[in-house]
């Protein structure tokens, strides 16, 4: 069985870095569409308002946020290569 050259193989990682950092994308935007589905859906009986999973679920949402966990998930990969 041959094996892979280590730079093949870094380099294979960060292709596919890129290709899951779309799918990161795509995954969250159909998060942001099920955003009312999850309020309405909220069982009283866990004593959540509504509000307060609202502005959770935005906080969640906001572009440094989300900007900052790709970048964390970047750096700790790149870091591990």
């Amino acid at each position: 069985m041959a094996s892979i050259p280590i730079l093949n193989s870094i380099d294979i990682i960060r292709k596919r870095m890129q290709e899951l950092h779309g799918d990161f994308d795509v995954s969250l935007s159909r998060c942001r569409l099920q955003v009312n589905s999850i309020i309405e859906d909220l069982p009283s009986d866990w004593g959540i308002t509504a509000e307060t999973v609202s502005h959770k679920l935005k906080q969640l949402f906001e572009l440094d946020w989300v900007e900052a966990v790709w970048n964390n998930f970047e750096e700790c990969l790149n870091e591990n290569i």
